[in-house]
């Protein structure tokens, strides 16, 4: 899914939370602009659901689309203008 690295520079575009569910890894349609934001997403998904027992931060050629407000919360991005609006 989002595992591949650009070929230019072999830095990811953004990082993909993904979670670990009856044997397997999955992943939604977020991404983040660093690996540290999508970890801790990754975090607090972990602490409202009840069926993934992990989750880890995978590179992604995708574009940026989300980002984590310091409470939690989540803010769309548009890609072309950058700006946010709040979920």
């Amino acid at each position: 899914m989002g595992n591949d690295l650009v070929a230019n520079d072999n830095e990811p575009t953004s990082w993909a939370p993904e979670v670990f569910v009856e044997g397997g890894w999955s992943a939604s349609g977020l991404r983040f602009a660093n690996k540290a934001e999508c970890e801790r997403y990754g975090r607090l998904l972990l602490m409202r659901w009840m069926a993934p027992s992990e989750s880890r931060a995978t590179p992604s050629r995708d574009a940026v689309n989300y980002a984590l407000n310091e409470d939690g919360s989540l803010r769309a991005i548009e890609p072309a203008t950058s700006t946010g609006v709040a979920l």
